[in-house]
């Protein structure tokens, strides 16, 4: 447990302060201010509270209750997962916005933006990713989301559920994503893709000649072939000069 004090940070001749928070993590001091403007004459010091002559009292003393009910949520998340934070990773969950119950809560926000500019086949592939990944680690938080939990989860993709390399990928790149969108929001603090690499087997494609593509054209000009294989013929040359031919019809 830690001792957390709130003190009456005054300036020099001056009768009203702030209220500050202090107390120790690993010997490291954490200091704060509530943003709580007090009269010296309305500060409690035994309570540490705004006493009732402060016009604002009940305000005052609420703003204060919470930042303290805040710090002992953190700190309660920290235990419940063997941490035992310093004062640098203390303020960054302290700081950090929390108003999502986990990452899946998150995605589903993320998701109908996102739907706004991609293809309706691509939402249903984001769908089945997260919920994949749900099955893997159902009480997901942000602070879970690690390049160790990447790894691990990189490994059940391939290992347990057989997954192909370029399976897994796919996977991870629209995980990516949307852990992206938290780092952008402030939810985690640093990306843990940052120094993941996604690895990808490389196809074995087939490729036409350019002599190849000279007689094919050639066939076309002509003029010679069925209908519908003339059409099957334009639709083929044509992507391949629009660069659309990795493109699914």
């Amino acid at each position: 447990m830690i001792n957390i004090k709130l003190k009456l940070v005054l300036h020099t001749k001056e009768s009203a302060g702030w209220i500050h928070v202090f107390f120790y993590l690993k010997n490291e001091k954490v200091h704060f201010s509530t943003k709580v403007q007090c009269e010296q004459k309305h500060w409690n010091e035994k309570t540490m509270r705004v006493r009732s002559g402060d016009p604002n009292v009940s305000d005052k003393n609420l703003i204060l209750e919470n930042i303290l009910a805040r710090i002992n949520s953190v700190m309660v998340k920290f235990r419940l997962k063997d941490k035992n934070p310093n004062r640098n990773t203390f303020l960054k969950a302290y700081n950090r916005p929390d108003d999502y119950d986990s990452f899946y809560n998150f995605a589903d926000v993320c998701r109908k933006k996102f739907s706004r500019i991609l293809e309706f086949g691509t939402m249903k592939n984001h769908i089945t990713v997260l919920k994949k990944l749900k099955e893997y680690a159902p009480e997901l938080h942000f602070d879970d989301i690690t390049e160790d939990f990447i790894t691990g989860y990189f490994c059940y993709l391939t290992k347990d559920l057989k997954n192909n390399l370029n399976t897994a990928y796919k996977n991870l790149v629209t995980i990516q994503k949307y852990v992206s969108e938290a780092v952008n929001q402030g939810y985690i603090d640093d990306n843990p893709f940052k120094n993941f690499t996604i690895p990808r087997l490389i196809g074995n494609y087939t490729y036409l000649s350019e002599d190849e593509i000279m007689k094919l054209i050639k066939v076309y000009h002509e003029g010679n072939l069925p209908a519908q294989k003339y059409k099957t013929l334009q639709l083929f040359l044509f992507m391949c000069f629009s660069s659309q031919h990795n493109q699914t019809y």
